[in-house]
């Protein structure tokens, strides 16, 4: 832990310098608080590989940060989007002295944003800057990075408890979710999407502990309610819409609290699934989805062209849902991979060519993935339920960091327990259909 703290302290104090403003360790003290916090007490190792993944994590926000400078003149995303506007509406927050999101909404300036409880986070990250020195883009995207490390911890703690894998099977799940190229591009921005997915996975991981025999004296039901309350209060305002994976996280983890769905528990399942299809029915939450989906379509195809123009031009129902299922499985989709003559060009040129690699590496996976439909447990419940409200509402790249955690889980623990003669099947298998997609794509583009 000394040589991790000595790392990232020291790392902290050469981007205050550069930067030109303490708040830079103040905040990243935060998230170093919270890193060491959720490392189990002895695996000194697992402090080695978070040092490690931290200092490229640090490279890449410096290589946008920079990036962004030479290519826009501003180091914020295409040139300034919602994590430019993030930060304008937190100083306003801060100048108006709002302090709870309660507060906020009832500005007629955020009457319809769904971003307030992120926008209040920020102002407190920028008010406690200002008491250092004075905010900088660069605090927030450092310690973005340690909600990530948060979460990759949270996932290999959970990995290596469930499964019986070795030691070093268990820190590739680790290396994977933290350096996961698209995890990486959303969290070095001041986005919210990071810290979202931390708050899910975290959910279940205290509730999967609460009815875990082998955890459960230590870890008490008023614990476990505490602190979903403090989570669902801040998923809420951080994005509403999110509740409804929180909430289907935690009734997954009561119903399946043997992990497996099996018949004895499979009854209670299918009330709670057709209770949900009454709840959402008697909420018009079909025509909100509907408006969702008509919202982002729009934007989609404002953006979009050749095989995503033909999925998000469908009707979502009946096929239209399973166009994008198949879809939202390959997201982003790495045809940018084709950019890699120019990937020196430009700062943005750079990460799309990167990210696709990173796609190219999960299609690879999905063999391993649709293996899990054998075995349907909470985490497979938690993805398939993740999938699904992505891939109908919002199909945001962004969004997609909500299912890491549960997909590499499904994906590792398969590949894993499969025998080397298979994974070349599956290899030799997923080459033949890339190169057949990839000269249809390119075809109909």
């Amino acid at each position: 832990m000394k040589q991790f703290l000595f790392i990232n302290i020291s790392v902290l104090l050469i981007l205050s310098l550069v930067f030109k403003t303490t708040s830079i360790v103040a905040v990243g003290l935060i998230g170093v608080f919270l890193v060491v916090s959720l490392v189990p007490k002895g695996n000194d190792k697992l402090f080695y590989c978070l040092s490690l993944i931290f200092i490229i994590s640090v490279i890449l926000i410096l290589t946008a940060y920079y990036g962004y400078m030479y290519q826009f003149g501003i180091p914020y995303f295409g040139g300034g989007s919602d994590d430019l506007a993030f930060e304008h509406y937190s100083k306003y927050v801060i100048a108006n002295h709002y302090m709870m999101p309660e507060q906020i909404i009832l500005d007629p300036q955020f009457t319809y944003s769904n971003s307030i409880g992120f926008i209040w986070i920020l102002s407190w990250v920028m008010r406690l800057s200002n008491v250092f020195g004075e905010y900088h883009t660069i605090a927030f995207r450092v310690l973005n990075i340690y909600f990530l490390l948060a979460l990759s911890i949270l996932v290999f703690r959970y990995f290596e408890r469930k499964y019986q894998f070795t030691s070093k099977q268990n820190l590739i799940v680790l290396y994977v979710i933290a350096l996961f190229p698209n995890s990486q591009y959303i969290s070095i921005h001041v986005f919210r999407d990071t810290l979202i997915s931390l708050i899910l996975f975290s959910v279940l991981f205290v509730w999967d502990n609460y009815f875990d025999a082998k955890s459960k004296g230590g870890f008490s039901l008023i614990k476990a309610i505490a602190l979903t309350l403090i989570l669902g209060y801040i998923s809420y305002w951080l994005r509403n819409e999110s509740m409804v994976f929180l909430i289907a996280i935690i009734l997954t983890c009561v119903v399946l609290k043997d992990n497996i769905l099996s018949k004895k528990n499979s009854i209670l399942f299918i009330f709670l699934v057709f209770l949900a299809f009454i709840l959402i029915n008697y909420y018009n939450i079909w025509d909100l989805i509907l408006v969702f989906n008509e919202k982002y379509f729009i934007h989609k195809m404002e953006l979009s062209d050749g095989l995503s123009n033909i999925v998000f031009s469908m009707s979502l129902f009946p096929f239209g849902i399973l166009a994008r299922l198949g879809y939202g499985l390959i997201s982003p989709i790495p045809i940018t991979i084709l950019k890699i003559g120019g990937i020196f060009e430009n700062v943005t040129v750079f990460f799309q060519v990167i990210i696709g690699f990173g796609v190219i590496g999960q299609i690879y996976m999905l063999p391993y993935l649709f293996k899990n439909i054998k075995r349907v447990d909470k985490i497979f419940i938690s993805f398939a339920t993740t999938l699904v409200g992505i891939v109908i509402t919002t199909f945001t790249f962004r969004h997609f960091i909500m299912l890491y955690p549960f997909m590499v889980i499904l994906m590792f623990r398969e590949f894993f327990e499969t025998e080397k003669g298979q994974r070349i099947n599956y290899f030799v298998g997923v080459t033949g259909v890339l190169i057949f997609v990839a000269g249809f794509y390119l075809l109909i583009k």
